[in-house]
């Protein structure tokens, strides 16, 4: 069964939805869009958010501290992956809290963006746990 699209963005087939997938480096994920979720406090140095940072050369932890990039659901800062990535564009996307509803947000605005620039493909970044904050 091939995978189908939802307004543009690429999905998995539902019977590879609940299969376990190899945890990737961040730097590593081959999509048109790594969306990386941002706590409402958050923390550069910590989670995917470290590995991402790591990997732009330190551009998120910039980002954070100048008030450019912010957890606040919804609130979505596009950034070009440039070299450190195999993504083409990195998007910080603001959860808040956590809760369903701030996921919902944050999802949509995600996907908004994404749309934006024409992308195909997205992935969300996680953890080593697989924990997305």
């Amino acid at each position: 069964m091939g995978g189908g699209s939802i307004d543009g963005l690429s999905r998995v087939p539902a019977a590879d939805a609940h299969r376990p997938k190899k945890a990737a480096a961040v730097s590593a994920v081959k999509a048109d869009v790594l969306v990386v979720p941002m706590p409402s406090t958050p923390d550069a140095s910590a989670g995917v958010l470290a590995g991402v940072d790591s990997a732009l050369g330190g551009r998120v932890a910039r980002l954070v501290e100048r008030g450019d990039a912010k957890g606040r659901v919804g609130y979505a800062t596009l950034l070009d992956a440039g070299d450190g990535v195999k993504a083409a564009h990195v998007l910080l996307v603001g959860v808040g809290d956590g809760d369903a509803g701030s996921w919902r947000e944050a999802g949509m605005a995600a996907g908004s963006r994404a749309r934006d620039v024409g992308a195909r493909t997205a992935a969300v970044g996680t953890d080593e746990d697989g924990a997305a904050l």
